[in-house]
């Protein structure tokens, strides 16, 4: 009977410490944003396994950028990440490898036209330094993956002056660079392109040797060759590209012949022609854009109608609709634009 009571009254006094004893202090959640976490001019963005979106680097409207986030499609928020580009860039280029390591390529610094690269890994979360380097120094080219870890990097601009015709593939088991034999039949810069089924690429728009904005588009081959194909409806330059599911395109933004900034949006169709869709929520300059599971694509940054870096972003819906994310609750340096808004754009 004593042991019994002891035993009682032994327990009775644990209950009493554990409900009397301070909590233990919750740790916060990770810091989440549904918009770029710094605003963004011409970075480079990249569709990861899993669905996450990597984006990198860029212009802030006052420095080259090397700080990178990853957007999260399942809660539709932006995480920074602690790691950042080995150089500090914008005008690059990036595509997705094998392994879901991402290529970042060219572009350009304080030090000018940039023919380094660097890879990102995933599972580290790093940013790694290549020691191979692009034939042909270049920002404002297009790129975009090849089966069988390659890449295609076309176009741009360097210090010989007028926009590059010049084309080259990266190998992933080479980790090197190849000059292409042929070459753009549109030389341009600030072009978008994406990868299509079948090792076929499409690379449309971007500004001619004259200045002029394009609405020409072309094919590469797998057989190394570039082919014409439809035009687009409007002329563009600096603006976004993803693929679709079924062999289409999404072309946006950028602005067109007569520099206003567009809001405006057009398919690629594997017929070759060029269709309008629905038009973004705000106007969108030097943008990113990535694929999205389900048919969606991720659409951020980039400068507004009044010249503006932005860090709203929206999503393309296979609707044909464009909606924007929803920034409330992210804090945000005075003066620049948070919400997707109407803009007076095209």
């Amino acid at each position: 009977m004593r042991g019994t009571v002891a035993l009682l009254l032994l327990l009775g006094v644990a209950a009493l410490w554990l409900a009397l004893r301070p909590a233990p202090a919750l740790q916060p959640p990770p810091a989440l944003c549904s918009e770029l976490r710094a605003a963004r001019v011409d970075a480079v963005a990249a569709a990861l396994p899993g669905g996450d979106v990597l984006v990198a680097g860029g212009f802030n409207g006052s420095g080259y950028l090397a700080s990178a986030e990853l957007y999260h499609p399942r809660s539709q928020r932006f995480t920074s990440l602690s790691s950042r580009l080995v150089t500090p860039q914008d005008r690059a280029v990036a595509a997705a490898l094998p392994g879901g390591r991402v290529l970042i390529a060219g572009g350009g610094a304080a030090s000018g036209y940039l023919a380094s690269a660097e890879l990102y890994h995933p599972r580290s979360q790093r940013f790694t330094s290549l020691s191979s380097r692009l034939v042909t120094p270049q920002d404002r080219a297009v790129a975009a993956a090849l089966p069988g870890g390659r890449v295609l990097i076309a176009g741009g601009f360097n210090d010989s002056g007028p926009p590059l015709a010049l084309a080259e593939r990266f190998s992933a088991r080479d980790r090197r660079f190849f000059r292409l034999a042929a070459s753009l039949l549109q030389a341009s810069a600030s072009a978008v392109a994406a990868p299509l089924s079948g090792g076929r690429v499409l690379i449309a728009g971007g500004q001619s040797a004259s200045g002029r904005p394009l609405r020409s588009a072309e094919l590469y081959l797998p057989s190394g060759a570039f082919v014409p194909t439809g035009s687009m409806a409007v002329a563009r330059v600096g603006a976004v590209a993803a693929p679709l599911p079924g062999g289409k395109v999404l072309v946006a933004g950028g602005y067109d012949a007569a520099g206003r900034p567009l809001r405006s949006a057009e398919l690629y169709l594997p017929s070759g022609a060029f269709v309008p869709t629905g038009s973004m929520a705000v106007a969108r300059v030097g943008a990113v854009a990535a694929p999205l599971p389900g048919g969606k694509v991720l659409v951020a940054g980039g400068y507004d109608a009044a010249g503006r870096p932005l860090r709203s972003a929206e999503l393309y819906l296979p609707s044909g609709a464009f909606v924007p994310l929803d920034p409330v609750g992210c804090s945000r340096p005075a003066g620049l634009p948070a919400a997707a808004g109407a803009s007076p754009g095209l």
